[in-house]
């Protein structure tokens, strides 16, 4: 890997292009949310670590990325007479030399998408978030916030809780994985992360290490108030012989939700065969018949078997439990649907987000009990 300093003259790693097509996908989904809801005035997405905009050979980073997914959006999903949303896009390197290739990026952006304001800024990271909160906090305002750390170091407890805590705002942070697996009993690297057991150290190698920190800062970092509440998901990102990766919250089921179908386009969990399941990411056979990853069986099996034990239960909280467990409403439903058909379950549920946020809850009738066949 190149280092910091020379990183984005080189050509794009494959990693890096991984990455920030998810980070564009997942933009795709979350702009329009925002774009025509009466409730949100302002729409501000933060790029902390933005780097120059480009790579050496000219191939766009995420706040040219972010550029074409804002006009993307508006001119897709504005009725163009009455759009008064003011939409803020805030870059921001530390490094002179590539704040000035921002700044060039910066003003290309303000000529091609002039509706939109772009506002950069030179400052280290912990203190521009720290001067840039107030601006989350705003009433009737919409945030994503992005964090291309090198590294660990950025994302501390305080931080990782402040973002949890700021309202309508997702995030998606990068970290590297494989340093936390490795470094995992030094000092300095465990102030950086979460707390783990010992069984999640023994546990933990270069493949899984991204999924045991995303489990690690929902157990530990997040306010127990919020912990039945909030959403996180990863992915994980090989380059060469390491493994990094994305983590992302959200408060809202939608939010989750985007950024899984944002990630299982690419894989699921992982750009590579992180379950060892004979296949890559990306193949076309990966959801025929016999191509499912053992990750969604395995979570179906164990779903179907908790479901045999006739708990009480409705079609939100099973919409809920997949997205915690990294799974689409598809990957559910064909669980339920095989119980309906055995007879055990006597009464179709729907399990989708419209069913979550507009109807009401759907127990789950099973057989020799009272209620619809």
């Amino acid at each position: 890997m190149s280092s910091n300093k020379n990183f984005h003259k080189c050509t794009f790693d494959e990693g890096t292009k991984c990455k920030l097509e998810l980070y564009r996908s997942y933009l795709r989904a979350w702009i329009p949310t925002f774009l025509n809801n009466p409730w949100v005035h302002s729409i501000q997405i933060f790029d902390f670590l933005a780097g120059p905009g480009t790579d050496g050979d000219g191939n766009a980073g995420s706040p040219l990325l972010a550029a074409q997914e804002l006009q993307h959006a508006i001119d897709k999903h504005c009725e163009k007479r009455i759009f008064s949303k003011k939409i803020t896009l805030y870059l921001n390197e530390l490094d002179p030399n590539k704040y000035l290739e921002l700044q060039k990026t910066a003003a290309l952006i303000k000529e091609r998408v002039p509706s939109i304001n772009v506002i950069t800024s030179r400052a280290d990271f912990a203190s521009l978030f720290q001067q840039y909160l107030p601006l989350m906090r705003t009433d009737s305002t919409a945030n994503f916030i992005f964090i291309d750390q090198f590294g660990l170091k950025e994302v501390t407890q305080s931080v990782f809780e402040t973002l949890i805590l700021l309202p309508k705002t997702d995030f998606m942070f990068y970290l590297a994985a494989s340093t936390a697996n490795r470094f995992k009993k030094i000092e300095s690297i465990i102030k950086c992360i979460p707390p783990l057991s010992q069984e999640e150290k023994d546990r933990m190698d270069g493949n899984n290490a991204l999924q045991i920190l995303c489990q690690a800062y929902g157990t530990y970092w997040v306010p127990v108030h919020y912990r039945d509440e909030y959403f996180l998901g990863s992915f994980s990102i090989k380059k060469g012989a390491n493994v990094y990766g994305l983590i992302f919250g959200s408060h809202h089921p939608a939010g989750i939700e985007k950024f899984l179908q944002a990630a299982w386009k690419l894989g699921g969990v992982a750009n590579f065969d992180i379950d060892k399941d004979g296949f890559m990411p990306g193949e076309d056979t990966l959801f025929e018949e016999f191509k499912i990853p053992s990750r969604i069986r395995e979570f179906q099996q164990e779903l179907e078997e908790f479901l045999r034990t006739k708990p009480k239960t409705s079609n939100k909280w099973l919409y809920g439990v997949g997205l915690r467990n990294g799974m689409l409403p598809q990957f559910v439903r064909p669980v339920i649907d095989k119980l309906f058909k055995e007879g055990f379950i006597k009464n179709k549920i729907h399990i989708s987000y419209t069913a979550w946020k507009d109807k009401p809850s759907e127990e789950i009738v099973y057989e020799n009990e009272g209620g619809m066949p």
